[in-house]
């Protein structure tokens, strides 16, 4: 009987500890959405929808003691639906209250608009923006 205990035991063991490893929490993409529509409520397909950091203004770090990454400039064309991804995950740092807050510019034609953006960690950030 004792023999038998043993390896059942054993293997009790390596799987509760396999279990254990397996159910950590992962990380959730932080990623940002951004529809883009014109005057008339339309979808706006082939606008270039720029995120940045405005090194300029100053109210764009998020905290005074936090270090961000000032080479950030992604651009990214609208596609049929309107619509540009972003996946701005390596900005967020587990644990860390926010990601950031930034820039946002969307050029189409001869137009162009300028916001900024709160990014929220591990989820899909929304916005829309209307361009004339």
């Amino acid at each position: 009987m004792r023999n038998i205990l043993k390896p059942v035991a054993f293997i009790g063991f390596i799987l509760g500890i396999s279990l254990a490893l397996s159910s950590c929490k992962k990380d959730t993409p932080t990623t940002v959405k951004i529809t883009v529509r014109n005057a008339s409520n339309q979808l706006v397909v082939g606008a270039e929808v720029i995120l940045f950091i405005d090194e300029t203004s100053g109210s764009i770090t998020p905290c005074a003691t936090c270090e961000v990454d000032q080479s950030i400039k992604k651009a990214v064309s609208t596609d049929y639906k309107g619509e540009a991804f972003f996946d701005v995950s390596d900005l967020y740092k587990s644990g860390s209250a926010g990601v950031a807050i930034l820039d946002l510019r969307v050029d189409y034609l001869n137009n162009s608009t300028t916001t900024v953006i709160k990014i929220e960690p591990e989820i899909e950030n929304k916005q829309t923006i209307y361009i004339q």
